[in-house]
C-alpha cells in the first residue's frame, strides 16, 4: 500500500534542493546597514553631473534614473560601497524639478524667438489667422522690393529652407520632449513600485502552479502495463535527458514518423520487455518524453479548417509525458510543465561552494562559467596576447609598413587573428558572481529561476509519492530534506558523455554503398521518385481542368489507378554507370476505354543514383551506427526509411520487384 501522509501546505515550496535555498539565502546579504540605504523615490545628484530618482534598491546596489534631454534618460547603478562619493541627496527635489521645467520652457521660448526673427527678416513670418493676415503674394512683393541684392536674398531663403529652419525645428522638438520628461519625472517612483508589484504577482503564480502540480490538478496518471511492482526499498531513478517517442521507437518512420494519435501504439511497443529495459532500465524509474522533436509535414486542402486542424495536431505532437516504470508496471503521466531537453541541470549549474563568473548583456546574464574555467581561459588569453605583442615588438609598425607598402599591419600579425580556439574571449566582459557585481541580483535571479523550474520535477515526484499508487509500495518519503531525497531518489545524469568524436555521416555511408550499384543490385528510392513525378503530372492536370479551383488539393505524392509503380524495393532493368542512373521497368493497366482484356503496358523510369540506396550493399545491423548515436538518431527521417527497408529485406520480411 502507498504510505499515507498528510501533505503540508508548504510542501511545494519545501520540495526544492539545497542549491535553491542557498540562492534564496543570498538575497538577505547586505554590504552596508539597511538604515544607510536610499529608498525608492528619493532624488540625488549623481556624480554632480545629473539629477536622478532612485527606482530600485538591490542587495548591493542602488539604481537611479533621470531625464537627460529629449527622449533620452540617464541611468546608473551605484554599488553600496560607492554611494558616499557618487550620490548627494537632494531633500527639496520638487524645487529642482520646477527649476528644470522653467529652464525647459525658457529654452523653448528662446528657440521660438529665433524662428520668429529669422522668418520675419525673410518676409515669411508665420500667419496667426488667415483672414487677418496680409496675402503672401503682397508681403513677398514688398520684401523683394526692399532687397538690394535679389540673388543674395534667394540664397538666404534656400539656406533657411534647407538648414536653419530644419535645425531649429529639431531643436524645438528635442526641447519639447525634454520639457515633457521633466514634467513627468514625478512618475518615476510610481513606475518603480508598479514594477515591484509585478515580481510579487510572479511569485504568487509560481506558488499556485506548484500547489497544482503537487495536488495533481495539472497531471493525470494512466497505467498501460500491469504486473508485479518493484520492492519497497527500490529507489526512484530520474533520468536527466528528455527523450522523443518517435526517435526511440522508429514507429511510422515510412510516413513521417509517430504522432500524437500513435501514442497507444508507442505504449504497446514500450510494454515489450526488450524496449522497456532499454528506455527504463531500472526497476523503478522515470523518464520525460515528448511525442516528437520536430513538426510533421501534413497534407492540407488549403481550407482554414484544415489549417486549424493541422495546427492543433502539431501542438499536440509536442506534448510532454512522464513515463514511469514500477517493476513490471508502466504508467504515463500527462503534465502541464514545458520541460527543456534537460529536466534537471548538470551539477555545475549552481554550486554555492564554487566561485562563478558571469558575462552580462545589458542587465541580462549571457553566460556563466566557474572561476576555475575563467582563470584557465584568462591564462590562454594572456599567453596569446603576449605572442601578439612579442611579434609587434620584433616588427615595429612604421618599419614594417615601409617594407610592405599597401599591406595591412594588423592582419599581418600571425597571432592576432588566431586566438587558440578562444576567439571572442575578453576578460573585461566578465565580472565575479558576488556582491562586488552590481548585476549580482540579475544573475542570482536567473539561477534561482533555473533551479526552481528544474525542481518542479521534485514537486511532481513528491506528489506522486504522497497521492498516487503508481510508485507503491514505498516508505514515507520526505524529498525536501537532503537525507530523505538521498534515500528515495537518485538522479541519473545520462546527458553527460553522449558524444564522442564525429557523428557518423549518412550521406558518406550511402555514397559508399551506391558506388557498388550494378544490374543485379536491389535498390530503394525509385518508388518515391515515381510518386513525386506522378504528383507533378496530376497537379498539371488539375491546373488545366476548368472545374478545379484554388481549393482543389495539390498532392505531393500520387499513385494513378492501375499503376503500381516500379516497387518499394526493385531490381533495375538497366544500369547506366557513366550517367549514374538506373532504369526500372514494370507493367501497368491500360487506360483506354476498350475492353478490360487490353494488354498491360510496359513502363520505364530513369532514376539518379543520388535519389536511391543500394540495399544489396547493406549489411544487417548497419542501421545501429546511426540509431545508437543520439546526434544521428534525431535525424531518423533521413535514414530510417532506407536502412530499415534494407534491414527488413535482409531479414526476409520484404521482397523485391523484378524488372518487367
Amino acid at each position: 500500500m502507498t504510505a499515507s501522509t498528510t501533505p503540508h501546505p508548504d510542501v511545494p515550496q519545501q520540495a526544492v534542493s539545497s542549491s535553491l535555498q542557498a540562492v534564496e539565502d543570498g538575497r538577505t546579504e547586505r554590504v552596508i546597514a539597511s538604515t544607510q540605504l536610499p529608498v525608492i523615490g528619493q532624488w540625488f545628484w549623481v556624480h554632480e553631473q545629473w539629477f536622478g530618482c532612485v527606482i530600485g534598491v538591490g542587495s548591493n546596489f542602488v539604481e537611479l534614473s533621470g531625464p537627460a534631454g529629449g527622449k533620452s534618460s540617464h541611468n546608473a547603478r551605484i554599488h553600496f560601497a560607492d554611494i558616499s562619493h557618487a550620490l548627494r541627496h537632494e531633500p527639496d527635489h520638487q524645487r529642482v524639478l520646477a527649476n528644470k521645467v522653467e529652464q525647459s520652457k525658457a529654452a523653448i521660448a528662446s528657440l521660438m524667438q529665433e524662428v520668429q526673427t529669422l522668418t520675419t527678416s525673410l518676409g515669411v513670418a508665420p500667419r496667426q489667422q488667415l483672414e487677418h493676415s496680409t496675402p503672401s503674394s503682397a508681403s513677398g512683393l514688398a520684401t523683394l522690393a526692399a532687397q538690394g541684392d535679389i540673388e543674395a536674398y534667394k540664397k538666404a531663403l534656400i539656406t533657411a529652407q534647407k538648414e536653419a529652419l530644419p535645425k531649429l525645428r529639431d531643436q524645438l522638438r528635442s526641447a519639447n520632449e525634454t520639457l515633457m520628461s521633466w514634467i513627468s519625472a514625478e512618475m518615476l517612483p510610481l513606475e518603480a513600485l508598479a514594477a515591484q508589484s509585478t515580481d510579487v504577482v510572479d511569485d504568487i503564480q509560481d506558488r499556485v502552479f506548484n500547489i497544482e502540480l503537487y495536488a495533481g490538478l495539472a497531471e493525470s496518471v494512466v497505467q498501460f502495463c500491469e504486473g508485479q511492482a518493484a520492492e519497497a526499498s527500490e529507489k526512484l531513478r530520474v533520468f536527466q535527458r528528455m527523450l522523443f517517442c518517435d526517435e526511440e521507437a522508429l514507429l511510422a518512420y515510412d510516413c513521417g514518423g509517430l504522432e500524437i494519435s500513435d501514442l497507444p501504439s508507442f505504449q504497446d511497443w514500450l510494454s515489450q520487455p526488450q524496449n522497456r529495459d532499454r528506455l527504463l532500465p531500472y526497476p523503478r524509474c522515470l523518464v520525460a518524453m515528448r511525442v516528437r522533436r520536430t513538426g510533421k509535414d501534413r497534407d492540407a486542402d488549403g481550407s482554414l479548417l484544415s489549417l486549424m486542424h493541422n495546427l492543433a495536431l502539431a501542438e499536440a505532437d509536442h506534448s510532454t509525458f512522464l513515463f514511469i516504470r514500477n517493476g513490471e508496471q508502466l504508467y504515463r503521466i500527462s503534465t502541464a510543465i514545458e520541460f527543456d531537453e534537460l529536466i534537471f541541470p548538470d551539477k555545475a549549474v549552481f554550486d554555492p561552494c564554487e566561485p562563478m563568473m558571469v558575462k552580462m548583456w545589458g542587465s541580462r546574464v549571457e553566460q556563466k562559467i566557474t572561476r576555475r574555467e575563467f582563470e584557465s581561459r584568462l591564462a590562454s588569453h594572456d599567453a596569446w596576447q603576449a605572442r601578439v605583442e612579442a611579434w609587434e615588438e620584433q616588427h615595429p609598425c612604421s618599419e614594417w609598413e615601409a617594407r610592405n607598402p599597401g599591406k595591412n599591419y594588423y592582419q599581418a600579425n600571425p597571432h592576432r587573428l588566431r586566438n587558440d580556439g578562444d576567439n571572442g574571449f575578453n576578460p573585461a566582459n566578465w565580472k565575479p558572481f558576488d556582491h562586488s557585481n552590481v548585476y549580482y541580483d540579475e544573475a542570482l535571479k536567473e539561477i534561482a529561476d533555473d533551479v526552481r523550474k528544474y525542481n518542479r520535477v521534485a514537486v511532481i515526484v513528491q506528489g506522486l509519492f504522497d497521492r498516487s499508487k503508481c510508485l507503491a509500495p514505498h516508505p514515507p518519503i520526505r524529498s525536501w530534506t537532503a537525507e530523505g531525497f538521498r534515500s528515495a531518489i537518485e538522479l541519473i545524469y545520462d546527458a553527460a558523455g553522449l558524444s564522442h568524436g564525429e557523428p557518423p555521416c549518412f550521406e558518406t555511408y550511402r555514397a559508399r554503398c551506391n558506388a557498388l550499384i550494378g544490374e543485379s543490385s536491389i535498390l530503394f528510392g525509385q518508388q518515391l521518385a515515381w510518386l513525386k513525378r506522378e504528383a507533378q503530372r496530376e497537379c498539371r492536370r488539375i491546373d488545366k481542368d476548368p472545374r478545379s479551383n484554388n481549393g482543389t488539393p495539390r498532392p505531393k505524392l500520387f499513385e494513378p489507378q492501375g499503376d503500381p509503380g516500379p516497387g518499394y524495393l526493385a531490381r533495375p532493368s538497366m544500369v547506366q554507370v557513366k550517367a549514374r542512373k538506373a532504369v526500372f521497368a514494370w507493367l501497368r493497366e491500360s487506360r483506354s476505354q476498350r475492353a478490360a482484356s487490353s494488354s498491360p503496358i510496359r513502363v520505364t523510369l530513369s532514376v539518379p543514383f543520388d535519389e536511391m540506396f543500394n540495399v544489396s550493399a547493406y549489411q544487417p545491423g548497419d542501421y545501429r551506427m546511426f540509431f545508437q548515436d543520439h546526434r544521428t538518431r534525431k535525424q531518423y527521417l533521413k535514414w530510417a526509411p532506407l536502412l530499415m527497408a534494407a534491414e527488413d529485406y535482409h531479414q526476409g520480411r520484404l521482397k523485391a520487384n523484378e524488372p518487367a
